[in-house]
């Protein structure tokens, strides 16, 4: 099997809105990273698109995205779920041998629709659906709690992962769904969602476009004279019902990592950078030590020292991460990208130095589903 590498890339402002339709954001995104890799639509052998029902506010709609992709008459599938799921697939395509080149698009436009109560129909129909304030938010703050609760982590804790956030958004040119905050205070004066989530503790609401190129080893050495290597990849779910589950511990990305770290070769200490799908400003704290940064409980430990923080020794979201801007569904394909930049040293918010970088990507209640990936400057 070839390695794969990461060989271009293309994404829309994140913001609260775009003016843009749903067919030129993918058109235009799809051309720009074609054009900065010099390739056609003829070169790409799959295409890969990815959006669960009610993300743009329709239904299957990504059938009708296929001419703006420039996937008509090409191998192509649709609804891989999350963003990083699809390229999951991408990536086991090419390592299978069918294809040297894939292309990942990704999508949202929450401004058609309602994200939250859109997410409300995961749950099962019978029972939690019938709760008509039960949507991912109020889950996900029953979770917050009981990890609160276990490990004594306390609001401003989550307020701090909020400011680092969002402080490094603002120094992202592409997040423009929320802007910085100034202090603690400020995120914990924000509007209460569901106790003990404030506002400002949310993902916020976010249009967005993410595409990927990927290729075969002997393929990318002729797109790029900078390719990033794709190491390990691993993927876990938990129980469908989140009162069937421990909420006070994300074993789901646990598994996931231990995978991926297994298939790059590497240990969590390995890791220079991570982007991590924090929908929820808890979930950083919980996902820190899912993924080996942090023993169990410690996540503010790690968070008050300012490891994760860029300069620190696990820098995590130094692009501001799912608090800053996040277009459900595409938002763990930016976090790949995020990564991507910081290991060829083109971020916004550089960290000094970074070779190798985990990405995570999650969905469903309370974080069910969770994915990484490994990457690296290095084949």
């Amino acid at each position: 099997m070839e390695p794969v590498a990461i060989v271009g890339w293309a994404m829309s402002d994140q913001a609260s809105h775009v003016v843009s339709s749903r067919d030129e954001m993918i058109f235009d995104c799809v051309k720009e990273a074609l054009d900065t890799t010099g390739l056609t639509r003829d070169d790409i052998a799959t295409v890969i698109t990815n959006s669960n029902d009610f993300y743009d506010g329709h239904t299957i709609s990504q059938v009708y995205t296929i001419d703006a992709e420039g996937a008509y008459a090409k191998d192509e599938t649709k609804v891989e779920q999350e963003g990083l799921h699809a390229m999951y697939y991408g990536f086991m395509r090419l390592l299978a041998g069918h294809h040297n080149t894939a292309m990942i698009v990704a999508y949202s436009r929450a401004s058609d629709m309602q994200p939250h109560a859109a997410l409300a129909a995961q749950l099962d129909p019978t029972y939690e659906r019938q709760f008509n304030f039960l949507n991912d938010t109020a889950i996900a703050a029953l979770q917050a709690r009981a990890y609160m609760e276990k490990h004594g982590a306390r609001e401003g804790d989550l307020a701090r992962v909020a400011l680092k956030n969002l402080l490094n958004g603002s120094r992202n040119k592409k997040v423009k769904a929320r802007g910085a905050v100034s202090s603690v205070d400020e995120v914990k004066a924000s509007p209460m969602a569901f106790s003990p989530l404030r506002e400002l503790m949310v993902y916020p609401e976010t249009d967005g476009i993410c595409v990927l190129l990927m290729a075969t080893e002997k393929r990318a050495k002729s797109i790029t004279k900078k390719p990033v290597w794709v190491k390990g990849f691993g993927m876990s779910q938990e129980l469908y019902y989140a009162g069937e589950r421990d909420l006070t511990r994300i074993k789901s990305a646990q598994d996931a990592a231990k995978m991926a770290y297994k298939m790059a070769g590497i240990k969590a200490s390995d890791i220079d950078v991570a982007e991590v799908c924090e929908l929820f400003a808890h979930q950083e704290l919980m996902l820190t030590e899912a993924l080996g940064f942090a023993k169990p409980g410690q996540g503010a430990k790690l968070l008050k020292s300012r490891a994760t923080e860029v300069g620190g020794k696990i820098p995590v979201n130094p692009s501001g991460g799912a608090l800053a801007a996040c277009a459900l569904n595409a938002v763990s394909l930016v976090r790949v990208v995020e990564c991507a930049k910081q290991l060829l040293g083109e971020a916004d918010n550089q960290v000094k130095g970074a070779k190798t970088a985990l990405a995570h990507g999650q969905c469903g209640p309370a974080a069910q589903n969770n994915i990484v990936t490994i990457l690296s400057k290095t084949k």
